[in-house]
């Protein structure tokens, strides 16, 4: 047994990553940093009503909401390629990992931002409704496995999307998806499972049909996601709970595409890179901004805020990525090997598996990154 589960855990620690992932959720996280309040100062440069208009056209390519909807794509994606075709799942090892990956981070913000007060605390805490989903995604996962196993991919994803409907439609007027609270994470469930099908894709080397670039693709994603912004803030509002769903279907197809390029062609390192680190620019982001919009409100001048507001984003990025982040990244992996070695039959969970004629072979077997989570 003991030798089994070593063989296992080596086979994981060769794994590295799939190219193209860390990279997106870099872009991911960046578009939330811009959407809160990072981009140039405008209105302080230019203030008055020409400024504000300015403004306006300024803020609706970096739609942090369909970041997120990015991010939960990733998740699923992350969380569901190891396993794709496996015979079994240590369900105790698997939430072991991914509690003490996301949950040490969250509590130690939580911690810092209540030093800091009240303020940055409360600024914080507009992230935390995505947090609330991943953790339900994380803890439901092992039974979620199960249910495609037996129902197939697509009628999970089917009924899912039939379900956030019924929530959307019960709180038509409502235009942000964390304020639908406890339903937040089923509402977002099959962007999530939309991650779990492109993980299946790449899993068995299916590739994209398409006439169209990649840019196109990239330009698309831009051109809906900017157009759900406007729609969601003019009158009558067409709320985000109405054009995500519909982005999620469109954002899955172009990160098939992402992935598939980067995997057969040279990306930029440093990307990939900065993008481990996705997760701590995702929660720490609004320290720097909130007390960037406390000194705008004392009349500071933009031209040494902003600079400092981009260097404080940085900073405190990369100190809470090698203080917190990164050691409890170490530390799930340090835990799921023990218990990978430690643990018998009664913490596996046989997963069966369905026949698929239809699988090719990968001609590049892609294989993922420990660090590769969406908000983690």
């Amino acid at each position: 047994m003991n030798n089994n589960a070593n063989s296992n855990a080596t086979t994981k620690e060769q794994s590295l990553f799939v190219k193209g992932v860390d990279a997106m959720r870099f872009w991911s996280a960046l578009w939330v940093v811009l959407y809160h309040g990072a981009r140039f100062p405008i209105t302080q440069v230019v203030p008055g009503p020409f400024g504000e208009r300015l403004d306006n056209i300024n803020k609706p390519p970096f739609n942090g909401v369909a970041a997120v909807v990015v991010f939960f794509i990733i998740s699923g994606f992350c969380i569901h390629y190891p396993y794709v075709g496996a015979r079994e799942l240590n369900w105790l090892e698997f939430w072991c990992k991914r509690m003490i990956r996301i949950l040490i981070p969250f509590f130690a913000l939580q911690l810092i931002t209540h030093r800091l007060g009240l303020g940055y605390s409360t600024a914080v805490e507009m992230v935390f409704w995505t947090i609330y989903c991943e953790i339900s995604y994380y803890v439901g996962y092992p039974f979620i496995r199960l249910v495609i196993v037996r129902f197939g991919m697509m009628p999970c994803i089917f009924t899912s999307f039939l379900i956030s409907l019924a929530i959307a439609i019960a709180h038509y007027k409502m235009t942000f998806i964390g304020d639908l609270s406890q339903t937040s994470w089923i509402f977002c469930l099959p962007m999530w499972l939309l991650g779990c099908q492109l993980a299946e894709y790449l899993k068995r080397g299916n590739s994209p049909k398409t006439i169209v670039s990649l840019w196109a693709w990239r330009l698309g994603a831009l051109a809906i996601s900017s157009s759900s912004m406007v729609v969601a803030h003019t009158h009558p509002a067409i709320g985000y709970i109405w054009t995500m769903p519909a982005f999620a279907i469109y954002a899955s197809r172009w990160l098939h595409r992402e992935f598939i390029t980067a995997t057969n062609s040279a990306s930029a390192i440093w990307i990939e890179r900065l993008g481990v680190a996705g997760y701590s620019i995702y929660l720490t982001h609004k320290i720097s901004i909130h007390w960037a919009e406390q000194q705008y409100l004392t009349h500071h001048p933009w031209y040494w805020v902003w600079p400092a507001e981009c260097a404080g984003l940085i900073l405190i990025t990369l100190t809470f990525f090698g203080l917190v982040e990164y050691p409890a990244h170490r530390l799930s992996k340090f835990v799921g090997k023990k218990l990978s070695a430690n643990m018998g039959a009664a913490t596996r969970l046989d997963l069966p598996i369905i026949e698929q004629a239809s699988e090719r072979p990968i001609k590049k077997p892609l294989v993922i990154n420990e660090l590769n989570s969406p908000s983690e």
